[in-house]
Formats: C-alpha cells, structure tokens, sequence
C-alpha cells in the first residue's frame, strides 16, 4: 500500500471503519488500571482530542506512537 503523507493527521489500526458519531464515552484514564509511559492529550487542529500513554515523545523528533487510554482500544 503506497500512501501520500501530505497533511497526514495520524496513523491509526483500527478492528472496523464504522467509528462512533455519536458516542460520548469519557476521555480519560481509568484510575485503577496501572499506567505505562507518559500521559498525553493530543489535540488535533479539527477540535479532536485523544488522551493516552506514550514512551517515546520528543518535541524536536516528527512522530511518535500514542496508546488510547479508552480500555478496548489498545
């Protein structure tokens, strides 16, 4: 698969393409699930906003991988 990275927002694996319009689940950590990383909000320019952990952010550096903080999701 060949993809033009031009304006690419993210990257993401996904189980289905349906998503969920609608859906109005909570976006954060669930306190008695252990952590592993560092947490992080990413807020994207369209207004989305995904909280979840990562080990390997640096600012001067163009990508990083973010795991979900939403069980199911990881």
């Amino acid at each position: 698969m060949e993809l033009t990275i031009t304006g690419l927002k993210g990257l993401f694996y996904v189980k289905d393409y349906f998503g969920k319009p609608d859906s109005h689940e909570k976006k954060e950590f669930n306190p008695s699930i252990p952590v592993v990383g560092r947490k992080i909000k990413i807020l994207f320019k369209d207004g989305e906003l995904m909280v979840g952990t990562t080990i390997g952010y640096q600012k001067d550096r163009p990508g990083f991988f973010c795991r979900s903080c939403r069980p199911g999701l990881q």
